[in-house]
């Protein structure tokens, strides 16, 4: 292929409407369950709650007179070993099945490659679904492409509908959960700041995110934060988030067992009280946890901010998303009710060498779903 035919570019707000329609474009996958992320019809605003500044890097064929491939880079401030640092997120990279195992995405590695050592970010983040083998294996090996490549954790994203957790063994009466309002925002702010920088990659929210559903929460309500408290102390925050007014989760399609079997597994899904596989096509009503910051990761107060969230959203129609990662001491606790989710979170990096170090120590990080 001619160097010539291939134009990569990087776009910036106000995007162009067809590289807009190239992200809404159907993909094929192999996949069992092919959800689709369609972000509505402002898609600039929709792109907020990923990140504080985001730009488009694309790759045209101009041959073709189309789009080859595509990736969403966004930046947002979090907190890296207790101090607050800038790191970019990739989200949506596609690459048409035409153009794939080609060059076209070693175009869009070198174009993003010279975008990001540009930059101050500390770090690149970026997930992969689990059974995606082929794009696991070649992050994994094509350093040349993104060098000081190296995994940064497995997670789960649970998809549920409203469940008590009923283990005794962590009742604790001491603790006492409130909804948040508007006169609790400086010490929710306070709690944010002096817990959050203990927990790596957690976000630096300001109190306009919070209080007023903007910037990073676009669309958050306060009301939707649940403050845990023990001897009148703040001692832990769990909140959900619904997006539907800025994007949302689609059915795209599934393969030929799940179709065949769906009428029966959908009937044992409904026995226990899980969510059902709907019909193609099908918009998603998902509810995502966010702000979920528990003081020494208690697991008593985790479990009584759930199930107060739970309680209040018991008769609704809607489905809760909440990611963890592997070794979450959470996850036994709302594994047993869910459909389940796997994902590998790589990080890369072209800055100075003394930032090697420090991306060597980032243990145990914090991943939200709602903002990726």
């Amino acid at each position: 292929m001619s160097s010539l035919r291939f134009s990569p570019e990087v776009f910036t707000f106000p995007l162009q409407r067809d590289i807009i329609s190239f992200f809404e474009e159907e993909e094929k996958s192999n996949a069992k369950l092919v959800y689709k992320l369609e972000r509505g019809s402002d898609f600039q605003e929709a792109l907020k709650v990923e990140g504080l500044t985001s730009v488009v890097l694309g790759v045209f064929d101009n041959v073709k007179n189309q789009f080859a491939g595509a990736m969403i880079c966004s930046s947002k401030y979090v907190f890296i070993n207790k101090k607050k640092s800038l790191v970019g997120y990739i989200s949506s990279l596609k690459v048409k099945e035409e153009y794939k195992g080609g060059v076209v995405i070693a175009r869009l590695m070198n174009l993003f490659k010279e975008y990001a050592n540009d930059k101050e970010n500390l770090l690149w983040i970026f997930s992969v679904f689990s059974d995606n083998h082929k794009a696991i294996q070649f992050f994994h090996k094509e350093s040349k492409f993104l060098p000081l490549i190296s995994p940064l954790c497995k997670t789960t994203t649970y998809i549920f509908k409203p469940f008590l957790i009923k283990n005794t063994q962590y009742i604790n009466s001491t603790v006492s959960i409130k909804r948040a309002n508007e006169k609790d925002i400086a010490l929710i702010m306070e709690f944010l700041s002096n817990e959050g920088r203990k927990v790596n990659l957690f976000p630096y929210y300001s109190k306009n995110d919070v209080l007023n559903g903007d910037g990073l929460l676009q669309h958050f309500s306060i009301n939707n934060l649940y403050l845990a408290f023990q001897q009148e102390k703040l001692i832990g925050v769990m909140g959900t988030w619904d997006q539907s007014k800025l994007r949302w989760w689609k059915l795209q399609d599934y393969n030929k067992i799940i179709k065949l079997i769906r009428p029966a597994l959908n009937f044992f899904l409904k026995i226990f009280n899980m969510p059902l596989i709907p019909c193609k096509g099908t918009i998603v009503p998902y509810r995502y946890f966010v702000l979920t910051l528990i003081k020494d990761e208690d697991v008593n107060v985790f479990i009584a901010l759930f199930n107060k969230i739970m309680a209040d959203n018991m008769n609704k129609k809607v489905l809760f998303s909440m990611l963890l990662r592997e070794n979450s001491v959470y996850n036994k606790l709302i594994t047993c009710r869910s459909i389940k989710m796997k994902n590998t979170f790589f990080k890369c990096s072209w800055n100075k060498e003394e930032n090697t170090k420090q991306l060597k120590t980032i243990e145990d990080p914090y991943i939200e779903s709602g903002s990726l």
